[in-house]
């Protein structure tokens, strides 16, 4: 049974891999101009050809912090969009009551969602 899953994760791997291998000419759809392949997952998530900000699937694109639709070049507490006046406390996707008030968001809402914006 092992054998079994170890293949099926394998197969799925290189399902993943020979989708992104020639970028668009493997996409089965496009969504705002960028590629995606469909890999039939029961919750219907598309996955893209490429990374975001980047044009192959070889680049590696853009850095985001978590919960951030735009990048920078440094990324520190001083300029998270969430932290606190540049302090190790946060205003939100906090799940500790170490950095401030917990809000418990572990999800990121669409706004905040680099991949969405």
């Amino acid at each position: 049974m092992k054998k079994l899953k170890f293949l099926a994760a394998v197969c799925c791997m290189a399902a993943v891999f020979a989708a992104c291998k020639n970028g668009s000419d493997n996409a089965t759809g496009t969504a705002n101009g960028h590629g995606y392949v469909d890999l039939g997952l029961p919750s219907g998530t598309k996955w893209a050809t490429c990374n975001v900000g980047a044009s192959t699937p070889e680049e590696y694109g853009n850095y985001y912090a978590w919960g951030e639709t735009t990048t920078k070049s440094s990324y520190s507490y001083d300029n998270y969009k969430w932290s606190n006046d540049g302090c190790d406390t946060f205003t939100k996707y906090n799940t500790s009551s170490s950095y401030s008030t917990v809000d418990n968001k572990t999800v990121l809402e669409l706004a905040d969602d680099a991949a969405r914006a």
